[in-house]
C-alpha cells in the first residue's frame, strides 16, 4: 500500500512540475502600432466629441454608450478545429460613428467625457470582446454676440 502510494504521489508531483517556457529561444521584435480617431468631419457638420467636461453652456442630453462586438463567420481557409471560426474586427472609427449617430437623433451636437475601452458580452456562453465608446451627450448653448 506503500508504493502504490509514493507511486500515485511521484506520477502526480511529476506531471506538475513540468513547465514550458512559450519564450523560451524566441526573439520578440520590436512592433510599433500607430493608430489615431479623426474627428473633423463630426467638427464640419457642427458636433464636437470631448474628451473632458465641457466649459461653456450647455443642457444635458443623457448618457449615451456603444459597443460593438465583431462578427464571427465561418472560417473557409480554417486547417485545423482551432481556426473554424474567425472574428471580423471592429474598429473604433466604426463605434464612434455610432456613438455619433445616436448622440445626434437624441439631439446633441456634442459628448463630453468621451472614453474609450473594450467592452465584452456572451454569446452562446462565449465570451466576446468590442470596442466601446461612451460619454455624455450635451446641447451646447451659443449666445450671439452684439455687433
Amino acid at each position: 500500500m506503500k508504493n502504490v502510494c509514493l507511486i500515485l504521489l511521484l506520477i502526480t508531483t511529476g506531471c506538475s512540475v513540468i513547465a514550458v517556457n512559450p519564450f523560451e529561444d524566441k526573439a520578440v521584435k520590436k512592433i510599433v502600432i500607430y493608430d489615431s480617431l479623426d474627428f473633423r468631419d463630426y467638427t464640419k457638420k457642427g458636433f464636437f466629441f470631448i474628451t473632458e467636461k465641457y466649459e461653456g453652456a450647455y443642457e444635458p442630453v443623457g448618457m449615451v454608450e456603444v459597443l460593438i462586438l465583431p462578427e464571427i463567420v465561418k472560417n473557409p481557409e480554417a486547417k485545423d478545429k482551432f481556426s473554424v471560426w474567425k472574428e471580423i474586427p471592429v474598429s473604433y472609427s466604426e463605434v464612434i460613428d455610432s456613438l455619433y449617430q445616436l448622440s445626434t437623433r437624441m439631439g446633441a451636437d456634442a459628448v463630453m467625457n468621451l472614453r474609450l475601452s473594450v467592452g465584452d458580452s456572451y454569446n452562446w456562453n462565449e465570451k466576446y470582446y468590442g470596442p466601446k465608446a461612451s460619454g455624455f451627450a450635451i446641447k451646447r448653448i451659443t449666445t450671439k454676440q452684439k455687433d
